[in-house]
C-alpha cells in the first residue's frame, strides 16, 4: 500500500525501492481527495475531481490492469487505485509525478504547476480526442464546473 502524502518528500529512487518492495501485487495506491461537499467551492471540487481524472489517466498508461474506487463529491476519503503493473521502473516515474505535482513541488524546490496539462487533458477529453479511463471522476469534474 503506497499512500500519496507519505512520499511527497520522496526522490525518484526511493520511490522506486518503495513500487519494487510491494513484492505482490496488485499494488495499491491511495490518492487523497482534498475537497468535501459542503465545505469546498464547486470551483475546488471540479478541480479536485479533474486533477483525480487525469492521474487515473497517467497510471493507466503504465499499467496492465488498473482498478479504482469511486468516492462521491460528499465522501472525505482517499481514492484508492489497484494496480497490476510489470514495468515498475515507468510505474514509478508516474507515482514519483503524481506525487510531486499533487502538492505542486518537485525535488530541487522547482515549482511543478501541473494546469497546462490538466487544461490539454480537459480538451482532448471534452473535444473527444480521449475518452477518460476514469470516467467516473471526469463527469464529476464536468458536473460541478458548471
Amino acid at each position: 500500500m503506497i499512500e500519496i502524502q507519505s512520499i511527497e518528500d520522496s526522490s525518484y529512487e526511493d520511490v522506486l525501492n518503495i513500487v519494487l518492495g510491494e513484492k505482490e501485487q496488485p499494488i495499491e495506491l491511495y490518492l487523497p481527495k482534498q475537497t468535501v461537499l459542503f465545505s469546498s467551492s464547486d470551483e475546488n471540487i471540479a478541480e479536485d475531481y479533474l486533477r483525480i481524472s487525469y492521474f487515473g489517466q497517467l497510471l493507466s498508461e503504465v499499467a496492465e490492469n488498473l482498478t479504482f474506487e469511486v468516492v462521491s463529491p460528499s465522501e472525505h476519503t482517499s481514492i484508492k487505485f489497484v494496480i497490476h503493473a510489470k514495468n515498475f521502473a515507468k510505474l514509478a516515474q508516474v507515482i514519483y509525478a503524481i506525487s510531486h505535482s499533487f502538492n505542486n513541488y518537485f525535488e530541487e524546490d522547482i515549482y511543478c504547476d501541473i494546469s497546462e496539462e490538466l487544461l490539454s487533458f480537459e480538451d482532448e477529453v471534452l473535444t473527444g480526442k480521449l475518452t477518460p479511463f476514469c470516467e467516473y471522476f471526469f463527469d464529476t469534474y464536468k458536473e460541478f464546473r458548471e
